[in-house]
């Protein structure tokens, strides 16, 4: 196998990994994004007087503070702040900014391998090595 064959492999992988951990952050911020948006227009939304009932919200979101309902502005703003998965909130959070620097290393990592493996594939074509690309 080739050198810019090898490097095109290599690209590969990163371009796969960069896409899967773009995708999941892509997610993370279209929820930040979505209820960011909620947050911003709750007057105009409703929102401050939307009580949702405590049986529809998992059993340990917000068990101490229970009433029978809870604001639906609190609900949004535990969504867009991660507290509404409870302790795992933290490392669910922490997960997804580690999702971003890999996204953007593994991003970088793909388009060098591909400058790279083009520039070799552009020499060993020049040197008669191997025929160039249609």
């Amino acid at each position: 196998m080739t050198k810019a064959a090898l490097q095109f492999q290599r690209r590969e992988r990163f371009h796969r990994v960069h896409t899967l951990s773009a995708l999941i952050v892509a997610a993370w911020l279209l929820l930040l994004a979505l209820t960011g948006v909620a947050i911003n227009h709750q007057e105009s939304l409703g929102l401050a007087d939307l009580q949702v009932s405590d049986q529809l919200l998992p059993s340990y979101y917000r068990a101490e503070f229970r009433t029978g309902s809870t604001s639906a502005l609190v609900i949004l703003t535990d969504i867009h702040s991660g507290r509404i998965f409870g302790p795992f909130g933290t490392y669910l959070t922490d997960a997804i900014a580690l999702l971003i620097v890999v996204s953007v290393i593994s991003g970088l990592a793909s388009y060098q391998l591909k400058k790279q493996a083009l520039r070799l594939a552009r020499t060993a074509s020049a040197n008669g090595d191997i025929p160039p690309a249609r």
